[in-house]
């Protein structure tokens, strides 16, 4: 008869398996269905990084955004209307320091890069389950850490994060890493790669006040982590500035456009509408603060400390997760018509809104004698 010790890690092992396959059919087939042969969350901050270093450009222009919509989408989008932001949508909607992170790739074809970003990703994402683990103080048997890894690299955000090539499982290393370093006390290292993961700012936006507060809660042990991190910021920032300046107001720009323009929303935003939404993140944010006030006091190794930190890091991916799900179903199919009078005679020069019941975004366009125009993403 064989001993409960052994079936239990078996049994395990084949849900994992099977959690795997199921998650990589579901994201292959069923979420990213309709998505265009050629999309790629990593083309527009790849190419941005080139035109930037090779070509000596300004990656946020608007004839860079076409670039890119040209080869994501198979057309470039002009302005329509006052306010509208299409020129620049899908841009390099990036922090300038985001370039310096792939500026090792920006001579190489993008389909190698492309092929490198698979490898990196599922190698950062294995170190950071490791890193985790370690700062945990896991010490299971081989088949348990099996067990781990397949369960995370099967998972929903590992998997879209892939299969987007997206830079968020790049920013979630750097994060790893700046936990294990806090745990061993190294205070210095682990705020200049906090400072560096906000190259996706979204990704910190829980994580860095929670270490704020930690910090200041005893600022004379902790403040060297505040100093490395505002010193490490400051350096990315202005050597930014100093190699393009004005650069954040073009970021700023561009993101403003990217919302618009994929009209990505968080799970809370389309739970409870766009208004509600950022009122119940904010409200779940300050509960999640103070269901850790307690743990403040506790220094970086502390089980409660690293457990509230993950917490940390699972709230901010549940606010961005359908954020990035929506701009990676940004479907190009088109809509096409014609605006007659009650007299069916064609009207040109009409505006036409094009409204999405599911999340209530518009586009604008003014019509010829037809019209022609790219759908609503999906919600």
């Amino acid at each position: 008869m064989n001993s409960p010790r052994v079936v239990q890690p078996v049994v395990w092992l084949m849900l994992s398996i099977l959690s795997l396959a199921g998650m990589e059919f579901y994201v292959a087939k069923i979420w990213s269905a309709g998505q265009p042969a050629q999309f790629s969350d990593l083309y527009a901050p790849w190419w941005g990084a080139h035109v930037f270093f090779v070509e000596g450009r300004n990656p946020y222009a608007p004839s860079v955004a076409n670039e890119i919509q040209t080869v994501i989408y198979g057309a470039p989008r002009a302005n329509e209307y006052h306010g509208d932001f299409s020129e620049i949508a899908g841009g390099f909607a990036y922090p300038l320091y985001a370039a310096f992170v792939l500026w090792p790739t920006v001579h190489m074809p993008f389909s190698a890069v492309q092929a490198l970003f698979v490898l990196v990703s599922l190698l950062v994402t294995l170190a950071s389950l490791v890193m985790w683990l370690r700062a945990v103080h896991f010490h299971g048997p081989p088949i348990e850490l099996l067990i781990l890894t397949l369960f995370t690299v099967g998972s929903f955000p590992v998997l879209q994060g892939i299969r987007l090539q997206n830079l968020s499982l790049i920013a979630a290393g750097f994060l790893a890493v700046s936990v294990v370093l806090l745990t061993s006390q190294h205070l210095l290292l682990a705020g200049i790669f906090l400072a560096v993961s906000t190259f996706k700012p979204q990704f910190t936006i829980v994580v860095v006040p929670w270490l704020a507060i930690w910090t200041v809660r005893d600022w004379r042990r902790r403040q060297a982590l505040a100093w490395s991190f505002l010193t490490s910021m400051l350096l990315l920032i202005g050597v930014s500035e100093w190699l393009l300046p004005n650069w954040i107001g073009d970021f700023l720009r561009v993101v403003h456009a990217y919302r618009q323009y994929t009209f990505g929303r968080s799970l809370l935003d389309l739970w409870f509408t766009p208004h509600g939404g950022p009122i119940v993140a904010a409200a779940l944010l300050m509960a999640v603060l103070a269901l850790s006030w307690q743990y403040l006091r506790h220094p970086a190794n502390s089980p409660g400390f690293i457990l509230r930190s993950a917490r940390a890091c699972f709230y901010t991916s549940f606010l961005i997760l359908a954020a990035m799900a929506a701009s990676g179903q940004a479907g190009r199919g088109s809509i096409s018509g014609t605006v007659t009078d009650p007299n069916r005679a064609v009207v040109s020069g009409a505006q036409v809104v094009l409204r999405s019941p599911a999340t209530g975004a518009t586009q604008r366009t003014v019509t010829s004698k037809a019209v022609r125009k790219p759908p609503l993403p999906r919600a």
